[in-house]
């Protein structure tokens, strides 16, 4: 898997997923994935939906199959810092409580090791080496 985002191969970014898997596996089978594609994923991953879990688990599994680039949110931000500081009002007042039903977690501190690692590893920025223009958008209705 390329460690760079490349202009040369189409680049699909995704945002806000929140927790809603099934959104997000019928927009990527709506997409028609191709073996080169690149895939950025723009942060939100978790919180408000039902299924932050399954949301991240299948996104470490498609980084094996695909360039897959993945983006910080302010959700994965906001869960990371209550975990350093201990103070979990402003991740539960934006959708906490979803991802810790999802969980079956009490308090998010028994979140999967391979998951915390995810988090861990998302991307502040990314860019390319060189300015590019978007040549096709795609709006699924």
């Amino acid at each position: 898997m390329a460690d760079q985002l490349t202009e040369t191969r189409r680049i699909i970014a995704v945002g806000d997923i929140h927790g809603c898997f099934y959104s997000l596996h019928r927009l990527l089978e709506k997409i028609e994935l191709r073996e080169d594609d690149q895939l950025v994923f723009l942060g939100d991953y978790i919180d408000r939906g039902k299924y932050s879990r399954d949301v991240v688990s299948f996104l470490i599994e498609l980084r094996g199959w695909y360039d897959s680039f993945f983006l910080m949110g302010n959700h994965e931000l906001m869960f990371l810092d209550y975990l350093r500081s201990n103070d979990a009002s402003l991740w539960l007042q934006n959708g906490g409580n979803a991802m810790l039903d999802s969980y079956e977690s009490r308090d998010g501190k028994d979140i999967p090791e391979e998951h915390l690692d995810f988090f861990g590893s998302c991307l502040y920025y990314l860019e390319t080496r060189h300015f590019f223009s978007f040549t096709e958008v795609w709006i699924p209705r």
